[in-house]
């Protein structure tokens, strides 16, 4: 397992179902699934796909299963 350190450069907000109509919940972590989004985005817009699920790398990184992405947790 390796460590992972991020600084985000402004506030962040991730939202999180609440159950209440008005307000919005927010949560004070990042999900792994919010997380391995961000990274397959940003796979996805440098190296220019425009079907990502062909990119063998892309898929072995991010549909597979083989790479487990866990909470982004404050400390």
């Amino acid at each position: 397992m390796s460590t992972l350190i991020i600084t985000t450069l402004s506030p962040v907000v991730i939202s999180e179902n609440s159950g209440d109509n008005v307000m919005t919940g927010t949560s004070d972590y990042i999900s792994g699934t919010a997380l391995r989004g961000s990274l397959a985005s940003l796979y996805i817009k440098s190296h220019g796909l425009q079907q990502a699920e062909k990119d063998n790398k892309f898929y072995e990184f991010f549909l597979s299963n083989k790479l487990h992405f866990l909470d982004l947790i404050k400390i």
